[in-house]
Formats: C-alpha cells, structure tokens, sequence
C-alpha cells in the first residue's frame, strides 16, 4: 500500500507527511479499492501517474495487498520491534534522542495511525470496545483466513492470547504447498521435448480452484465480497507503513541508528537496539510478502483455475510469463521458512486426496521450530479441532 504509493509521490515525501494527510491518503484507497476490476488476470497492472495527497485515487490505479502480506511482514517481528522503538523514545531518553523533524513527523504519524485507540469513522480503524489489541485482530483474521499464527508469541515468550475462530482455512497450508509443488513440478519439466512428462496442468487448475474457494469463502462467496476487508486493509496499512520506513535509507533510520543496506539489516539494528530479536528468515519474509500477495489476489480472481489459466504459471512459449518467475521465487523462499523442501518433496495420490478435505478440517499442520525454539503445543479450537500452522 504505502511503498505503492511512494512509487508516485517519493518515499521521503510520504514518511515525513502529518498523520492527517495519510488518513486522507489512507481513506481514498478504502474507497477507491475494487479487487474485480483491478485483478481480472496476473500480471495485476501498476499504478501510473502521480498519486496526490488527500485527493481521491482514481479507481483503476489502487491496489492494496493481499492479507497473506501483513501475515508475512508481520513474522519478522517488525511490529514488536517499532513498538518498542516508540515507546522508548516516548518515555525517556535511554534509546536516543531524535535530531530530525522527519522522525518527529514519523513518530506522531505511527502513532496516530496505528498505535492509538482509533479514529472513529476510519476503514483502517478496527479497534473498539469488543477489539481492544488489533494484534488480537489481526492474529484472528491470519487464523482465518490461512489456518495460520504468527511465529512468535509475547514478549516473554508466552502464547499470544487471541480468539481463534470456529470456521477457519485449516487446509490452506496443505493445500497452497500442494499448489507451488505441482507448478514445480510442471516447471522442471517444460523444457522436455521428449520422454515422459508428469505435468498435469489439470491437477495445478484444481488445487488454484481449491485455494479460491476456500479464500473466497471466508469473504463472503467471493473475492469482491466484504467480509474480513477492513480486517485485511488495516493490516496491510500497518505492516506496509514499516516496511515502507525499513526499505530504504532515511533520517528517520538516522536518528534511530539504524541504516543498512537491506530492510534485513536495517529491522536488525533497530531489534539489536531494543532488544526483541528480528526472525532469522526476515530476508525471505520481506521478498515473500508481495509476491505471495500478487499471487492469491490472482488466485482468488480465478485467474489459474482452469487448465489455460493453469498452464500460464509453467510454459514457456512465446515467452515465460511473469508469474512463472514469481512462483519459482516463492517456491525457494517458502522453503527456506519452513524447512520443507518443495522440490524435493514427491506427489503422491494421497497427498493430492488430502487437498480436497473440508475447510474446517481440524488436520494438524506439523511446524517447523525457527531460530532454536520448540513447537509449541496444539491450540485447542471451540470446535474441538486443532490448528499448530505457522510459518
């Protein structure tokens, strides 16, 4: 959203803007937003042409990410971290003491927008009497939506308390690794011209149809449906506006002492300095985060869910599309988070069979520990399912 956004109009222009101005800006996308005319295929097209403050985006030109974004930048305990970072230069001086009236502008700005009790009347407004905590929010709509939490508890070390859902996309794991192994699969194998060749661009178009269904679902029925879409927004406005500071070299990150030659690195310093660890993998969360997004929103306009469509993320005449190169991307650093190698791993009827179970199938997903800790026990769900997905 934000690092869109400061394609057009500057990325120091937009960190330095009062927080009223981006609620403007902020708002102008909630209504501007139409995921059916904007994703009818993949590639979803960029937004052109400048994007002025408090001014009405033209409908065509807005895209915000999908809600897999947030989940992913989210893993890299970004939010934890700029909390922290907040609430240090707030209440003392031990952190440091900002020289820069850009990293005033900024601090107000954060914490404003995303770090107050809400300003009514907001779409990125989420917090209330009934959600008090939008970590609480957002972590129930990531359980959701993907059957999935956050890699990383509280502070301590302790479980995030949160409501988890009854109906949720327990499956979604299963079935999206399922997805990127068969499209591998038919990858490999495009340059065959002779021998036996296993692609089945029939399989790769069920399991797209599958994940749309079941991302669709807890829309409302459909991928321009409102269901969990303000839930969606306001978490990818919170996780792209510090994705946006972290991107690039900034007086906000001088002050903070915090520069770097990657977003990595610049989210490390910071976590150094405040003593939350950033996760091991934040280097293939932050290449993820936009690419799987770009992916599900064409997933769930059914862009691959029939067999032409299919063949769109593999082929190689006339030319490799886009997609093909995005996916072989996700596929290494999916792997890379997870521990499990979607190359390596053989399809099997049965793993195929077990794509096709019911959406509130209480399966448990295994997790891999990151970054030497234990699994952490399965959650117990009012349903009596359990869910221990997690990336």
């Amino acid at each position: 959203m934000f690092r869109q956004i400061a394609a057009s109009v500057g990325r120091d222009r937009l960190i330095s803007a009062p927080a009223g101005l981006l609620a403007s800006q902020i708002e102008a996308l909630w209504a501007a937003r139409s995921r059916a005319a904007n994703i009818p295929s993949y590639p979803i097209p960029p937004a052109t042409g400048p994007i002025a403050f408090a001014s009405r985006v033209p409908r065509t030109n807005v895209v915000w990410d999908h809600l897999i974004y947030a989940y992913l930048v989210e893993n890299t305990r970004c939010d934890e971290i700029i909390r922290r970072v907040i609430f240090e230069i707030t209440h003392g001086e031990r952190f440091t003491v900002p020289r820069r009236p850009t990293t005033y502008a900024w601090l107000r700005s954060t914490e404003e927008l995303f770090y107050s009790f809400g300003q009514p009347l907001l779409a990125s407004t989420t917090v209330s009497q009934l959600r008090s905590d939008p970590r609480k929010t957002r972590r129930n709509a990531y359980f959701r939506m993907f059957g999935m939490d956050l890699n990383h508890g509280t502070d301590d070390g302790g479980p995030f308390p949160y409501e988890k859902a009854e109906i949720a996309n327990r499956d979604f794991i299963t079935t999206f690794e399922q997805f990127l192994r068969e499209t591998w699969r038919a990858i490999e194998h495009s340059r065959n011209s002779a021998g036996p060749n296993p692609t089945d661009a029939g399989v790769i178009a069920n399991l797209a149809l599958r994940l749309q269904i079941m991302l669709n679902e807890r829309r409302g029925g459909s991928a321009v449906m409102p269901n969990l879409a303000r839930e969606e927004f306001s978490a990818v406005a919170v996780m792209s506006w510090i994705h946006l500071l972290i991107d690039f070299d900034n007086d906000v990150l001088i002050d903070l002492q915090a520069l770097g030659t990657s977003p990595e690195e610049r989210l490390s310093r910071l976590s150094a300095r405040v003593g939350i660890p950033s996760h091991a993998h934040s280097h293939s969360f932050f290449i993820l985060a936009p690419l799987v997004s770009r992916l599900l929103i064409a997933i769930e306009a059914g862009a691959f869910s029939n067999t032409a469509g299919a063949e769109v993320l593999f082929r190689l005449q006339p030319t490799p599309s886009r997609i093909r190169g995005e996916v072989l991307e996700i596929i290494d650093h999916w792997s890379r988070v997870t521990g499990r190698n979607l190359k390596a791993i053989p399809v099997t009827s049965s793993t195929v069979a077990a794509t096709r179970q019911n959406t509130t199938s209480s399966a448990a997903i295994a997790v891999v520990p990151r970054q030497g800790m234990a699994p952490s026990a399965p959650s117990p769900n009012r349903n009596g399912g359990v869910s221990q997905g997690t990336l």
